[in-house]
């Protein structure tokens, strides 16, 4: 479960709609790893989570997960580009 508050509105995984993933094949506990999950919220708005995000702390490199906002016209073209035409669609 992920929340975060963007641009004064808030996006929760737990409550949207989860529309699909894509990663770039390596595995989850490689430091090359990363990966997208496409979110709509009830309003219609589309957010990823991004995942293997490097991130500093204490002086090292660690790596987490972030919220980011997407205009629509993009969403879909993630789904073009990632996902079945089914999905699409739906």
């Amino acid at each position: 479960m992920s929340k975060q508050i963007i641009n004064g509105k808030l996006y929760n995984t737990d409550t949207a709609k989860y529309i699909g993933h894509w990663d770039n094949g390596e595995q989850y506990s490689s430091f090359h790893y990363y990966g997208e999950d496409l979110y709509q919220k009830k309003n219609g708005e589309f957010f990823l989570e991004r995942d293997g995000i490097p991130q500093k702390m204490c002086g090292d490199t660690v790596f987490g997960s972030e919220l980011g906002t997407i205009e629509e016209d993009d969403a879909r073209k993630w789904i073009e580009r990632h996902l079945s035409a089914d999905v699409y669609i739906e």
